[in-house]
């Protein structure tokens, strides 16, 4: 039933280096997800920034106790963190290499596939806006990323169709099923109070910083389209989960971590 991603990491890390390193997965990802926000903040002008990014990071409750258990939530998220970092170095290369990463964590959390959207339409908005030999170098970015993202959507169709009869299933059911519109006022409440209960309000202060692209709280920042980018990426995570299932625990904040 699980996306098959994290399996596949875990078959290789078990083949190469015996069956207990299966269990470095998730702490080794964790620490490279602390990492990539620290880097994604200097990158964008800010070491400061970043420190207190990666300290944020590093501290939450959900992250800590995510990052011993050997499930998707740190891996996805720090795939996910490094593509970003990648994509903000603004070169061909990098662009090429954010997409591989990426087509990695549509293997391991397939659901989320659509947030391959975010980046690109980024890239495509510096595409367009760029002039000269800079617009050169962007509009090759673009193509790049989407060729090193091609390969994650194939193999799971592949798979899918292999073990399910349709490219289209997925071990989780059908999509009527797992998605409704009635269940997003209990997640919102749901998610709303575990998020004040052990992440503090300063969530919500983050959270209303990446809606509000202004100067004045983007100081170091020459272009701001990042912010919106981001923000596009955080809500497509959050809203996919307020229509998914209804939980009872604040261990799933976990689906939140990217």
């Amino acid at each position: 039933t699980y996306s098959p991603g994290l399996p596949i990491i875990m078959a290789a890390v078990k083949f190469v280096a015996g069956h207990c390193a299966v269990f470095l997965i998730s702490p080794v990802c964790g620490a490279l997800l602390v990492l990539m926000t620290f880097l994604i903040g200097r990158q964008l002008g800010s070491s400061l920034v970043g420190l207190v990014g990666a300290w944020f990071v590093a501290t939450s409750p959900t992250v800590l106790d995510m990052g011993i258990i050997t499930m998707s939530d740190v891996p996805f998220a720090a795939l996910w963190a490094s593509s970003f970092w990648l994509l903000l170095r603004g070169s061909v290369s990098s662009a090429f290499g954010a997409g591989l990463l990426t087509a990695l964590a549509i293997l391991v959390r397939t659901n989320l596939a659509p947030l391959v959207a975010v980046p690109w339409l980024w890239l495509a908005y510096l595409a367009w806006r760029a002039g000269g030999d800079t617009r050169r170098r962007r509009v090759t970015q673009l193509p790049a990323f989407t060729v090193g993202v091609l390969p994650g959507p194939l193999a799971v169709a592949v798979l899918n169709a292999h073990w399910y009869g349709s490219p289209f299933r997925s071990g989780y059911g059908h999509l009527h099923d797992l998605y409704s519109i009635a269940r997003i006022p209990q997640n919102v409440r749901n998610y709303t109070l575990w998020l004040f209960e052990t992440q503090t309000f300063l969530f919500f202060a983050g959270v209303a910083a990446l809606f509000l692209p202004l100067r004045r709280l983007w100081l170091y920042l020459e272009d701001r389209s990042i912010v919106v980018a981001f923000a596009a990426f955080a809500f497509g995570v959050w809203a996919q989960y307020l229509v998914w299932e209804v939980f009872d625990s604040a261990a799933y904040l976990r689906f939140l971590v990217p």
